[in-house]
């Protein structure tokens, strides 16, 4: 992380920014460096919650998120992150920070929502796996065939650090992974039919004209913003779906080491994060379901 923290810096000064600019961002990206070793949604989430128990007043931790902001941006163009895990932020406008989250209602009405996009089939699946099982974005492209383990089972091989772990699928999600499947098979005979013979292992492919490329994180990024923009609800971002998930199987009384497990956490501290800030409300109606 110093490494690239060191050659960002080494562009701003290319960029002929000011001394108090380098001198500041400097500043906030070594603080980061001291508490995570990568700039991913996690880390970030932690860094602002430390970011507020030192009572950081509302200006500087919007300059420490501008800042991690702008180092993503660097760090997507130099090929390093496929998008800017920043972008889902916003800076914090009242006398706490606190992200808006999806309830259960706003959820099914993303997931249930008419996909107008080139590939429906496609892009419904990936909504209810980023809701319905929990997965990241990059775990999403990287999924294979053979990762399909049973009916209600996926492999996730390519989480993250490289470590594998099962995740469950709903019923719904069964039953948009058959249609789904049906309509990959259809493309990739027609593409067959016009002498392309390449191998195709990855469950999903991104589709430009007649050519099929591998899917991109980016490309499930965007897709699931676009979707989510269509569908009213213009400040999700897929990692929001996955706060929903862990959020939601908790208030269901799902036990929270099983929800880490499903989200691949390597400390039952990160999933306590993400369910920590469900609204009174959702608390209460948890509470009463319990009790009854």
């Amino acid at each position: 992380m110093k490494t690239l923290i060191e050659s960002y810096i080494t562009h701003l000064k290319l960029s002929n920014a000011s001394e108090n600019t380098i001198r500041s961002y400097r500043g906030y990206l070594l603080d980061f460096a001291r508490f995570a070793d990568k700039l991913d949604v996690e880390a970030i989430e932690g860094y602002l919650g430390v970011l507020h128990k030192r009572q950081f007043s509302k200006a500087s931790t919007r300059r420490a998120l501008a800042t991690l902001k702008s180092f993503g941006r660097w760090m997507v163009d130099e090929g390093v992150l496929p998008e800017n895990p920043v972008a889902a932020f916003r800076p914090p406008r009242g006398r706490t920070h606190i992200q808006q989250r999806l309830t259960e209602e706003q959820a099914r009405q993303l997931c249930e929502s008419p996909v107008r996009t080139s590939f429906p089939e496609r892009d419904r699946l990936i909504l209810e796996l980023l809701y319905g099982s929990g997965l990241r974005c990059d775990e999403v492209a990287s999924l294979r065939v053979e990762d399909i383990l049973d009916a209600d089972v996926l492999l996730v091989s390519k989480g993250k650090g490289d470590k594998q772990r099962h995740v469950l699928m709903t019923d719904y999600a069964q039953r948009v992974l058959k249609i789904y499947l049906r309509k990959r098979k259809r493309v990739l005979k027609n593409r067959a039919g016009k002498g392309d013979k390449r191998e195709v292992t990855g469950l999903f492919f991104a589709l430009h004209g007649g050519q099929i490329d591998a899917l991109s994180p980016r490309s499930v990024f965007r897709t699931v913003v676009a979707i989510a923009q269509d569908a009213g609800l213009t400040w999700v971002s897929p990692h929001d779906l996955r706060r929903a998930f862990a959020t939601h199987m908790a208030e269901r009384g799902a036990p929270h080491i099983v929800i880490s497990r499903l989200l691949g956490h390597e400390k039952l501290s990160t999933t306590e994060g993400y369910i920590a800030a469900a609204s009174p409300d959702r608390l209460k109606r948890a509470y009463a379901r319990a009790r009854a």
